[in-house]
Parts: C-alpha cells; structure tokens; sequence
C-alpha cells in the first residue's frame, strides 16, 4: 500500500522510488508495478461484488458455491478471475479500472518522508530474505 501511494498519490516515478527506497530501478519498477495492480484489482472487485449482491447471475452463483459472504482476499481473487471471462463484468472492471486509475493519479504534494522512511525498512528485509 505504502508503494501505491508513493507511486500513484505523489506521482513519485520508478527512478524516485529507488532512490528513496534504496532499491535497484528493476525492483522498484516490479514494486510498483505489483502495488498499481493490486490496487486496481481490489477496487474492481468491490465493484463487482456489489456490497454482498453481484449483479451478475453466474457471480452469484459462484459466490454460492464457494461458500464466500464477504469480500476477502480469496473472494476479490475469484471475483477478478470471473470477470476475465464475463463479458458483463469485465465491461465493469474495465471501467472501474479506468475511473480508479484515474482517481488514484490524483497527484498530491511530496510524499511524507516518514512513508519513504517507514517502507526503505521492511523491502529491505524482504530482499535480505529473498533468495538470489
């Protein structure tokens, strides 16, 4: 989330990621890459989930079959997955994708240096972790 906002908030571009976040530009750029994604995958499956009434019939169907009541990690996956193969929803998603993106490039002022200072710690450690 940290990354999401440094990049989409603040309008901070890979380059300034990297350097901010002590990262090689290839890192910084998946980094970005991965919190733009997710970010627009979740507010699209809000979107489709529709406060726990999908407007989609075999959406409602799936949510039925798996057991799903609530709009999880595993269930916004399902409902993402969905809309890649119906037509309706990934009209929907597309243009959830469209206005979320939109929203989210909104620039702001310069990021707050306790985020950069708060994310540079626990990337760090996840590439000490991550095997080479």
């Amino acid at each position: 989330a940290g990354v999401a906002l440094l990049s989409m908030r603040y309008e901070v571009d890979v380059d300034e990621v990297a350097s901010m976040l002590q990262v090689a530009r290839r890192r910084a750029a998946a980094l970005v890459d991965d919190a733009r994604s997710g970010f627009v995958g979740t507010a699209g499956a809000v979107l489709l989930w529709n406060g726990g009434e999908p407007l989609c019939a075999e959406l409602r169907e799936l949510a039925a079959l798996t057991g799903f009541d609530s709009l999880g990690q595993s269930a916004a996956r399902l409902l993402v997955d969905h809309a890649e193969r119906c037509r309706h929803c990934g009209t929907r998603l597309w243009q959830a994708t469209e206005v979320v993106s939109a929203l989210a490039t909104a620039p702001l002022s310069r990021p707050p240096a306790e985020l950069v200072s708060a994310l540079a710690g626990p990337i760090a450690a996840l590439d000490r972790r991550r095997p080479r």
